[in-house]
């Protein structure tokens, strides 16, 4: 039995995959199993628990910072902070030294733990803040003084 060529000839070709022939300069589309990888989100906004409204009525430094907050500071572990609270008291006893002497108590007490601070620099802006109160308070006693 032979065959004859015209049969082998004459059967139909499978195409499995059929070459896509793109244009120069065309972007080239998504393939079909791309993942979309977009994060849309949107923020929530609570306008009762601003930090600022929370502080009004309080005493604030020039940067906006607390009494209770710089007080808090100046436990803090990091040396720059335990300074940067320091010159934060230092300038609210500038300008708020009255309304100081009502938390007196709870200033000594806080500050009586920087008096051994392991670092020098935290001990000398102790100092310097020391010696800012005491010379306003001298000032505010003299003017008592020589008003009566």
């Amino acid at each position: 039995m032979v065959r004859s060529r015209v049969s082998l000839s004459k059967k139909p070709k499978g195409v499995d995959f059929k070459k896509v022939r793109r244009k120069i300069g065309r972007k080239l589309p998504p393939p079909n199993n791309a993942t979309n990888t977009q994060i849309k989100s949107k923020a929530i906004v609570l306008p009762e628990q601003s930090l600022a409204s929370n502080k009004e009525g309080l005493l604030l430094n020039s940067k906006g910072k607390s009494l209770t907050e710089l007080l808090m500071q100046t436990k803090h572990f990091n040396r720059k902070n335990r300074t940067d609270a320091l010159m934060g008291l230092r300038d609210l006893s500038l300008h708020h030294l009255e309304e100081l002497k009502l938390h007196a108590a709870v200033i000594v007490e806080t500050l009586s733990l920087l008096i051994s601070d392991p670092d020098k620099g935290v001990r000398e802006m102790l100092h310097s803040f020391l010696l800012t109160i005491f010379r306003g308070l001298k000032e505010k006693a003299g003017d008592d003084v020589a008003r009566s």
